[in-house]
C-alpha cells in the first residue's frame, strides 16, 4: 500500500495549488497575475493557533471560534465530522443543509468550510454547472472519470427556485449514494455525456427545502441573527491553513484508508434500533470520519450524538420565514383573536392581497428575501389552505378541524 504512485496519491487528496506556483518571478505581471501570486504566497505566519487535542477537536473549535450557531452540543461537530468526510472512501453521504435568518452568519460559516476542506466556493448555479463542476471537482482526469479526487460541492445562498429543476434535483436526489449517481445527457451527435454526481454536498439558504425527498437527505443547522458576536475571530486570523494541510496529511496516509473500510463494516453491523436502518445508512460515513479525526472517542459516542440529533431534528421548530407565515395566517384569519374561543369547523377566509402586503412588508424590513407570488400560494396550500373563488374574488379558505 505505500510503494503506490505519487500521482495515485496526489489524486486521493484536495485539489491545491503547488508551491512551485509561487515561484514565478513579479516582473512583467499583470495586476491579476501579481494579485493571484501573492495569495498564493500567503501564509499562516503570525496567525493564531487552533487549539485541540485531536484534529477533530481542531476543526470543531475553528467553527466555535469563527461563526455563532444555536444548538451548540450538535452544530459544531456535525461541522466539524462532515468537513473530515474522505469522499473517495464513502458510499453515501447527505447534504449538510444550512439554513437561517439573514445574516445569521451562514456564509462565513461556508467560508471556513471552504478554506479547511480546499474547497470551491460557489453562488447558486444551473444544473448543467452542477454536475460539470462536480465532474471537475471529482476526478483526476475527467475525461475517462476513473480515479477520484476527495472533494465537496458548496453552494451559497440557494434560492427558494433552487431545486425547481429537476436536473438540479436529480443531482442532489441521486447524487447522495454512489450507487445512484450516473446521469447522461445527449450531445446532439448520437451520443450521450456522463456526469457521476456522488459528492458531499454543502448548502446554505433562507428557505425550507420544499421536497421531501431532497430534506430526507439532508441534514441541517439552522442558525439564528445574533447580536453578541464581539467574541468571534475573524477567518483570516486564524492559522486554517495549517490545519487543511494537517486534514489532507491524514487522507494522504494508506493506514487510514484501510481503517476507514474496516469501519464502515463495523459501524453499519451496529446500528441502533432506536431510528430506522435507512436514517443510519445515511449518516454512516459522516460517523466514521469524526471517529476517524477523534470528533468522538467512541462508536457508543457518535450513536448518542445522532440519536439526540435525529431526536432534535423531530422536534424542530420552522425557520423565520415559515414562523412569520404562520403568524400572518393567524392574525389575518382570526384565530389569533379568537383563541380557543374558535369554534371547531369554522371557516377562515383570507384576502391574499393583505397576506402579500404583510409578507412584504417582513421582506422591506430585511427579515427575509422577497417573495415571488406563486412560491407564498404553494406555501399556503401545504399548511392546508385552498383558493376559492367567493363573490367573484379569489380568497384563501381553510377549515378548521371539527373535533379538538
Amino acid at each position: 500500500m505505500t510503494n503506490l504512485p505519487d500521482d495515485f496519491l496526489a489524486a486521493i487528496n484536495n485539489p491545491s495549488e503547488t508551491e512551485s506556483d509561487s515561484s514565478a518571478t513579479e516582473s512583467n505581471l499583470s495586476i491579476g497575475e501579481w494579485a493571484r501570486l501573492q495569495r498564493l504566497k500567503a501564509s499562516d505566519e503570525g496567525k493564531l493557533p487552533i487549539e485541540g487535542v485531536t484534529l477533530g477537536n481542531k476543526i470543531e473549535n475553528l467553527f466555535r471560534q469563527t461563526v455563532l450557531i444555536p444548538v451548540a452540543e450538535i452544530s459544531y461537530p456535525l461541522l466539524a465530522a462532515y468537513a473530515a468526510i474522505p469522499s473517495t472512501l464513502c458510499d453515501i453521504l447527505p447534504i449538510l443543509e444550512l439554513r437561517g435568518d439573514p445574516e445569521s452568519g451562514k456564509s462565513e460559516c461556508m467560508k471556513v468550510f471552504a478554506e479547511v476542506t480546499g474547497s470551491k466556493l460557489k453562488a447558486r448555479s444551473t444544473a448543467a454547472s452542477i454536475k460539470n463542476d462536480l465532474n471537475a471537482y471529482r476526478w483526476a482526469d475527467g475525461s475517462t472519470l476513473s480515479i477520484e479526487k476527495n472533494c465537496f460541492y458548496l453552494c451559497d445562498n440557494s434560492d427558494a427556485d433552487f431545486f425547481n429543476d429537476r436536473d438540479a434535483m436529480t443531482a442532489f436526489l441521486n447524487g447522495y449514494d454512489r450507487k445512484t449517481d450516473e446521469q447522461s445527457i445527449s450531445n446532439g451527435k448520437g451520443e450521450n455525456i456522463v456526469f457521476r454526481v456522488f459528492a458531499p454536498k454543502v448548502i446554505s439558504t433562507v428557505w425550507r427545502i420544499e421536497s421531501p425527498e431532497v430534506r430526507r437527505r439532508c441534514l441541517t443547522i439552522k442558525f439564528k441573527a445574533k447580536t453578541d458576536i464581539e467574541h468571534l475571530i475573524p477567518m483570516d486570523d486564524l492559522a486554517i491553513g495549517e490545519l487543511r494541510k494537517e486534514l489532507t496529511a491524514f487522507w494522504g496516509t494508506p493506514g487510514n484508508w484501510e481503517l476507514f473500510k474496516l469501519n464502515q463494516v463495523t459501524i453499519r453491523r451496529q446500528f441502533p434500533k432506536s431510528f430506522p436502518r435507512q436514517q443510519w445508512k445515511l449518516v454512516a460515513d459522516v460517523i466514521n470520519a469524526g471517529l476517524m479525526i477523534g470528533v468522538w472517542v467512541d462508536l457508543p459516542t457518535a450513536f448518542n450524538f445522532f440519536e439526540a440529533y435525529f431526536e432534535s431534528r423531530k422536534n424542530a421548530k420552522e425557520g423565520i420565514y415559515e414562523t412569520l407565515l404562520q403568524i400572518a395566517l393567524d392574525e389575518l384569519s382570526g384565530v389569533k383573536s379568537m383563541g380557543d374561543a374558535l369554534p371547531p369547523g369554522s371557516k377562515l377566509i383570507i384576502d391574499p392581497f393583505k397576506l402579500k402586503q404583510a409578507m412584504e412588508a417582513h421582506s422591506d424590513a430585511g427579515l427575509i428575501p422577497k417573495i415571488k407570488s406563486d412560491k407564498l400560494q404553494q406555501d399556503i396550500r401545504q399548511l392546508g389552505w385552498q383558493v376559492v373563488n367567493k363573490g367573484g374574488a379569489y380568497v384563501y379558505q381553510r377549515i378548521t378541524s371539527k373535533s379538538k
